[in-house]
């Protein structure tokens, strides 16, 4: 009877044991799936920037995409180098504060200067130099530069150590900051409109 009444608890414990066991191995299961399936709804939501090569080259994919929205709205262009000599008339940076810096600029112009557009791609060489000069272009470009013609908006868009700055009607300066922020991988700026008029019309700054 002893015998028996030991075998029964024997029994009991060695059940207990392996539900014990079953338990923490489920556990662990449970907490090895959560960690993995975080980590790949990270990987998925992030995009990777495209801001790579020279400015010009960032500069014409952005006008490209802005063709593809736009078509014949987006007027000819050439692209220049934006240099210390041409920065305060071009992107209204001063030469000194473009030295110290800018690491690279590039813009594009309509071919016509009847038509008021321009973007420009400016790269600086970190991300506070950017903060500094976006300011100085926001206070700095003129915006009423054109031949009988003047922007419904200018607009800057920051993404790092990278800087749009985008002229002409909403259409083109919407299109402008959207592809910019795509090739950013979705972090830039909001828009920073720091100038509306009317095409033809009175000037309207934009405190």
């Amino acid at each position: 009877m002893m015998k028996r009444k030991t075998n029964y608890y024997i029994c009991i414990v060695l059940t207990l044991m392996l539900v014990l066991v079953s338990l923490s191995g489920c556990k662990g299961g449970e907490a090895q799936g959560t960690d993995k399936g975080g980590t790949d709804g990270g990987s998925e939501g992030a995009k990777e920037s495209a801001l790579s090569g020279s400015t010009e080259d960032i500069l014409q994919k952005i006008l490209d995409e802005a063709i593809v929205a736009l078509g014949d709205e987006v007027p000819a262009y050439f692209i220049d180098p934006v240099t210390s000599e041409n920065a305060p008339g071009m992107i209204g940076v001063l030469q000194d504060d473009f030295v110290s810096y800018v690491d690279e600029a590039a813009a594009a112009t309509a071919a016509i200067s009847t038509f008021a557009f321009q973007a420009a791609v400016i790269k600086c060489d970190d991300a506070d130099n950017a903060k500094t000069i976006d300011k100085q272009i926001t206070s700095g470009y003129d915006s009423g530069k054109w031949i009988c013609a003047f922007p419904e908006q200018s607009m800057t868009v920051v993404s790092d150590s990278y800087i749009l700055l985008a002229v002409g009607s909403v259409a083109q300066v919407t299109e402008l900051s959207a592809a910019f922020k795509e090739l950013a991988g979705g972090v830039a700026s909001a828009p920073n409109i720091f100038y509306k008029g009317e095409v033809g019309g009175s000037l309207d700054e934009v405190e």
